[in-house]
């Protein structure tokens, strides 16, 4: 015997409620030692970048740098995207490289083309 729509419709939902993910709480000491095993293992990959990267951007501009309108600050955070997954790379050379980090390169210096080129047209 063919069950009904209205059988269907309460079954599917009552599956989708039951495979459905319950949130669970994590409270702040958790999330502070989830926070640490995260770091200790990226640490391993990509090494201390964020203690090289104030000499880094001091190199590149070493008389320093004007960031005045919100133009400016976009390009300059998507510069600042672009020398940490350069680090990265670099912190990987010998590795053979950190395919993810050319892949967004890649997508950094076309937002990078973009924004710059919005900037010279106005």
């Amino acid at each position: 015997m063919p069950k009904s729509r209205k059988w269907r419709r309460h079954y599917t939902k009552a599956a989708k409620l039951k495979n459905a993910r319950v949130p669970v709480v994590k409270y702040v000491p958790d999330l502070i030692r989830e926070s640490a095993d995260i770091y200790e293992a990226r640490s391993k990959f990509y090494g201390d970048s964020y203690k090289s990267f104030g000499l880094t951007a001091a190199g590149l501009f070493p008389g320093g740098i004007v960031v005045k309108t919100a133009g400016d600050w976009n390009r300059l955070g998507v510069l600042v995207h672009m020398l940490t997954k350069l680090t990265r790379y670099a912190n990987n050379f010998e590795a053979g490289g950190h395919d993810d980090s050319l892949v967004d390169l890649c997508t950094y210096a076309a937002m990078l083309r973009e924004l710059d080129a919005t900037e010279r047209s106005k």
